[in-house]
């Protein structure tokens, strides 16, 4: 179903569309854990590669895997697929946060709409790991409006994106 749904989207945005699917299916094949066995989200890692092929379709070049510090930060999660089919026995998965040169310095607002946004502290809510969807450690959740500005760079343009969970790992 995901692939005919990915066809149905691409063909209605046509060059305005970023298909990460096959980069998944390459890395997957590969060995690599760019999905979470009992989520339907992407891993970091899975992030990182949609980053990449994201930063190649507006024409620039991605930093290298390297240049990101992956820390894990949760080391039990059962996602979704896992609580929807109360398969708790499976074993839990990491969460990894990614870092790098300068993540610290962006400035992140969400709300309910545009006239009440909410300043948050960083990129994470460390206190969600504690909660009912540790997933939720990435911009805070769940959240209809969310804008991230780069405080030490004004002259970056604007990227509207419209988003669904994945885009909180992105």
């Amino acid at each position: 179903i995901g692939t005919a749904l990915n066809t149905q989207v691409k063909n209605a945005l046509g060059d305005y569309y970023v298909d990460v699917l096959p980069v998944m299916h390459e890395m997957q094949d590969k060995g690599y854990c760019v999905y979470y066995n009992t989520d339907h989200h992407w891993t970091s890692t899975g992030a990182f590669y949609a980053y990449e092929k994201a930063v190649e379709a507006f024409g620039d070049n991605a930093f290298d895997f390297e240049s990101f510090d992956f820390e894990t930060v949760y080391d039990d999660f059962h996602g979704t697929a896992c609580r929807n089919g109360n398969y708790f026995f499976l074993n839990g998965e990491e969460i990894q946060v990614v870092k790098y040169d300068g993540y610290d310095k962006l400035k992140v607002e969400l709300g309910r709409n545009l006239e009440y946004m909410e300043e948050k502290d960083g990129m994470y809510d460390l206190k969600a790991l504690n909660g009912a969807d540790p997933y939720n450690v990435f911009l805070h959740g769940k959240t209809r409006y969310l804008r991230i500005t780069d405080t030490k760079d004004t002259e970056k343009e604007t990227l509207l994106v419209v988003k669904d969970s994945f885009a909180h790992s992105l």
